[in-house]
C-alpha cells in the first residue's frame, strides 16, 4: 500500500507539465508575435511544426522507454535525468533574440520549439506510464491517477494566471522571463518530487 505521501509527491509531476504545456499554449503565440515581432504566419508555422513533430515523438518516446534498461528503472531514469534538460528547453522558448530577420526569428522559434516538445515527451510519457509500475491494486490506482488529474487542473490555472505575473512587470518581455525562471524551477522541483515517489 502506497503512502498518501508518495501518491501526491508523483502527482505533483503532472501539476508541473500542465504549467508548462499550458503556460506554452497560452503565451507563446503572442509572445512571437507582439513581442518578438515575428509575422502571425510564421508564429504560426513555428507552433504548427513542433506540434506535429509532438504527434510522431509520443509514440517513439513510449517504445524506447519501454525498452529502457537502467539501475533507476525504465520510466524514472527520464524524470531524473530530464528534469532539467526540460527546464531549460521551456526557458529557452522565451529567449528568443528580438534583433535579427524573419527568418532567423523563425528558425529560432523553431528550434526551440522542436527542442521543447521533444524534451516534453521525454519526460511525460514515461511519467505517465509510472502508475501501473507504481501499483497493481485497481483501487489505489484510482485514487492516484485522481489526485494527479486535481493537481493537474491546478498546474493548468496557474499556466494560465501567469498572466497576472507577467503584467506585474513593467516590460511583458521581463515578466514573461521572469515566470519562464520561476516555472522552470517549480518544473525542475516537480520532476524530481516524482521521481522520487
Amino acid at each position: 500500500m502506497l503512502s498518501l505521501r508518495k501518491k501526491i509527491g508523483y502527482s505533483l509531476g503532472d501539476m508541473g507539465l500542465s504549467i508548462s504545456y499550458f503556460t506554452v499554449g497560452f503565451f507563446f503565440i503572442y509572445y512571437l508575435t507582439d513581442i518578438v515581432g515575428l509575422q502571425p504566419y510564421l508564429a504560426g508555422l513555428a507552433y504548427f511544426i513542433g506540434q506535429a513533430w509532438d504527434s510522431v515523438n509520443d509514440p517513439l518516446m513510449g517504445a524506447i522507454s519501454d525498452r529502457t534498461v537502467s539501475r533507476f528503472g525504465r520510466k524514472r531514469v527520464y524524470l531524473l535525468f530530464g528534469a532539467l534538460p526540460f527546464a531549460a528547453s521551456f526557458v529557452l522558448m522565451w529567449m528568443i533574440p528580438l534583433d535579427g530577420s524573419q527568418i532567423l526569428k523563425f528558425i529560432f522559434a523553431t528550434v526551440a520549439m522542436l527542442v521543447y516538445v521533444t524534451l516534453y515527451s521525454l519526460i511525460l510519457v514515461p511519467y505517465m506510464a509510472l502508475v501501473p509500475v507504481m501499483t497493481t491494486d485497481y483501487d489505489e490506482r484510482t485514487q492516484i491517477i485522481g489526485i494527479r488529474a486535481i493537481l493537474s487542473t491546478l498546474g493548468t490555472l496557474l499556466g494560465g494566471g501567469a498572466a497576472m505575473l507577467v503584467s506585474s512587470f513593467e516590460s511583458e518581455l521581463t515578466g514573461l522571463r521572469v515566470m519562464a525562471l520561476v516555472f522552470a524551477i517549480f518544473l525542475l522541483i516537480t520532476e524530481f518530487t516524482a521521481a522520487q515517489s
